[in-house]
């Protein structure tokens, strides 16, 4: 199992990785889903992966392989991420500390994102995105406290898409057929 250079791992932990592991490529969304809600994971499981930054949220990778990343995120209050995508990998997370507010998008013609829906993870709850969802999470903790997750990504992401979300109050704009044939031909 490729758990991280230099780290000592518990029990709980190494359990839920050995769950990885025998799943190997056939880890779908449900299965890691399933896993990482089945899993006792707490934030002590985890402690040794939290490293808070003052100006961006972090991430510190606990295992790789061919067919899954397993990574550690903490969000100081404030922070977030940006509107973003898996590029088709399945990403499921559980809340170990904090809330987690998460908000969805759709891509609009024009290659904005419009918000849709926004809802909140607590700890001990689990997300899951199967491959198709942009969203930005973010910690609006009021109470000071550090959101901490982990994160199954399966197979591991090849890239993390960003989009620009649209400002507030700003109409879509008309994109014609013509212009998003020359926008499929640039981006394929």
């Amino acid at each position: 199992m490729p758990l991280a250079a230099k780290f000592e791992s518990t029990d709980t932990l190494r359990t839920f990785l050995g769950e990885l592991e025998a799943l190997g490529a056939r880890i779908t969304a449900g299965t890691v889903l399933e896993a990482l809600a089945r899993s006792q994971l707490r934030f002590d499981d985890v402690a040794p992966f939290v490293t808070p930054q003052p100006d961006r949220y972090s991430r510190r990778r606990v295992a790789r392989t061919e067919a899954y990343e397993v990574l550690v995120m903490t969000w100081l209050p404030g922070q977030g991420s940006g509107p973003h995508d898996h590029a088709g990998s399945v990403s499921a997370f559980k809340i170990l500390r904090g809330t987690a507010h998460e908000t969805r998008f759709a891509l609009a013609a024009d290659s904005l994102v419009d918000p849709i829906s926004t809802g909140e993870l607590h700890e001990g709850e689990v997300g899951l995105d199967a491959g198709d969802v942009i969203h930005a999470v973010r910690n609006d903790c009021s109470r000071k406290e550090p959101l901490v997750s982990i994160h199954v990504y399966a197979p591991p992401i090849p890239e993390l898409r960003t989009f620009s979300a649209r400002s507030a109050g700003a109409a879509p704009l008309m994109v014609s057929p013509l212009s998003r044939v020359a926008y499929s031909k640039i981006s394929s």
